[in-house]
């Protein structure tokens, strides 16, 4: 017998007293709570029945073969190739990829109507303000889309096959480092406002680490001397139904696994904070344990993610500025790792030890985020060498 995948149903081979063969198809129908049976004389014909039979029940209700919309066939696309196979973080990615930028244009169309002018006309709106990289990965999963009703013979051909790669807006990359003032501005807020966080920015900032990857560390990825950590996992959140669920995983890329070096001075302050935390644990009965995450809430019973530390960001900003009068532009957890990158750029880091260490498989990003400031940094370092030599501008 062979197994269908997630749901599906399952297809078997039957031979009638006469000897003749033809083919079965059973599924479960969750209305009248019993096994169906599909029959046909091919196993093709019935695993077509048994796809419609599929959409039927996501659905709720019956539709002709001629009638499945693009939404409908998107689901029973995720159920049958997605879920269970890739993680919930990514597949939480690509339904917001579908319910942003696809099903607003192309998910009450049926699906045999849509042709390649219409999915070229959609990728056209959509690259006027986005993105080559958002156009490409929009076009990349409408083929598997499209490809996979192509297999469950839905439709004849795959209307995105006929679209070349298209190109999207110029990237712009004006993300720009902190400052040395609004460094140390943000620190003493912090030290002030929220000192229990000083830490984490302070790895961020000495390590150019992710923030998920930060949040994802545990006491045993610390050398014993606290003179480096291994990153070997992420945290990320991602939405299930309708409630978001955090969790941590290891990286994506093989790369992204890598040991970093920890500052002496950021040594003590880890050695300190696990001794509060110790404390704090025995407060709510909790057993600790260098399997524990670093930055654990006992208190909530929880680890943060990303947008929590963008709000502490925020909180500290406004505080600076009520307290201080000083003002300093918005900006995001992320901008650490961009300044880490750019104060390595312009102290000669070789760009193979900041690749290893910023977790890149290759140049491509360092290149296409960090090069506007190294260029402006070699005409700061020409002009002030014309300025020193006068003579040489002269002949």
């Amino acid at each position: 017998m062979a197994k269908r995948a997630n749901g599906e149903g399952t297809i078997r081979k039957r031979t009638t007293k006469k000897g003749s063969v033809y083919w079965e198809g059973r599924y479960y129908d969750p209305t009248t709570k019993k096994q169906h049976s599909i029959y046909g004389n091919t196993k093709e014909e019935v695993r077509r029945q048994l796809t419609q039979k599929t959409i039927e029940k996501d659905n709720g209700k019956f539709v002709s073969h001629n009638n499945i919309t693009l939404d409908m066939w998107y689901e029973s696309y995720i159920k049958l190739y997605k879920e269970g196979v890739i993680r919930p973080q990514s597949l939480q990615i690509i339904r917001d990829r579908y319910s942003r930028y696809i099903q607003p244009y192309l998910g009450n169309e049926e699906l045999q109507d849509i042709s390649d002018m219409d999915i070229k006309n959609m990728l056209n709106k959509i690259a006027e303000v986005h993105t080559t990289d958002t156009v490409k990965l929009i076009r990349s999963n409408l083929k598997s889309i499209f490809e996979k009703a192509v297999e469950k013979k839905l439709i004849i051909s795959n209307p995105v096959a006929n679209i070349p790669p298209m190109k999207g807006r110029k990237e712009n990359f004006s993300k720009r480092e902190l400052t040395d003032d609004e460094i140390s501005w943000f620190m003493t807020g912090i030290k002030e406002k929220r000192p229990d966080d000083l830490l984490l920015f302070q790895l961020l900032l000495t390590t150019g680490a992710r923030i998920g990857e930060i949040l994802g560390l545990k006491w045993s990825d610390f050398a014993e001397d606290y003179s480096y950590v291994t990153i070997s996992r992420t945290t990320t959140k991602y939405k299930d139904g309708n409630d978001w669920v955090k969790t941590s995983n290891e990286p994506k890329t093989k790369t992204s696994i890598r040991t970093l070096p920890i500052l002496p001075e950021i040594q003590s302050e880890l050695q300190s904070w696990k001794k509060k935390l110790q404390l704090i644990a025995k407060q709510f009965n909790t057993t600790f344990s260098d399997d524990n995450f670093v930055f654990y809430n006992y208190k909530k019973d929880c680890i943060y993610t990303a947008d929590y530390y963008d709000g502490v960001i925020n909180g500290i900003l406004r505080y600076l500025k009520q307290r201080y009068n000083i003002d300093i532009p918005h900006f995001s957890v992320h901008y650490f790792r961009h300044t880490f990158t750019t104060n390595a750029i312009r102290n000669n880091v070789p760009m193979e030890v900041l690749k290893t260490l910023l977790g890149h498989s290759n140049y491509t990003m360092i290149s296409r985020v960090y090069a506007h400031t190294s260029q402006e940094d070699k005409m700061n370092a020409v002009t002030e060498m014309f300025n020193a030599n006068p003579n040489i501008k002269s002949g």
